[in-house]
């Protein structure tokens, strides 16, 4: 799964693209999308969960279920808005991609934050990644 940096933060690409403007059956019997008005005259939308979603794990790689371990015990004491201050700040990869090189809205290679950690497992789960990638690439031709 791609992030993309928007505005408000790394959104999932794939959901950005497919999901939010035609949501499938499948997404609108986990979530209700509720549009609601800012101070700003700006309109959010946001998704909540449905009473008895259960999360599944089938659409997300170990990696990416890893990250989401580390980031919930990280982050279980945090509100939105403090999450967010953290995803958008100075020192994060978002705030490397929408302003210092400028891609609104481009995408936030993972290779990004491993390069920030720099372990020794970091750079060899990059090399493993682009070697996975290169092959997969190879494969479409």
């Amino acid at each position: 799964m791609e992030y993309k940096a928007f505005r408000e933060g790394p959104i999932p690409a794939e959901f950005v693209l497919d999901e939010w403007n035609a949501p499938g059956e499948d997404l609108l019997e986990l979530f209700a999308i509720e549009h609601r008005d800012l101070p700003d005259g700006k309109t959010c939308v946001a998704l909540r969960p449905r009473k008895g979603a259960k999360f599944d794990r089938q659409y997300f790689t170990s990696f990416q279920i890893e990250l989401m371990e580390q980031l919930a015990t990280k982050y279980f004491k945090h509100n939105a808005q403090q999450m967010s201050d953290e995803s958008h700040s100075e020192a994060g990869i978002w705030h490397q991609v929408w302003s210092v090189e400028g891609r609104k809205q481009g995408e936030i290679p993972y290779d990004y934050a491993l390069h920030r950690k720099g372990t020794d497992d970091d750079l060899a789960l990059l090399k493993f990644a682009k070697e996975r990638e290169a092959f997969l690439q190879s494969l479409e031709k």
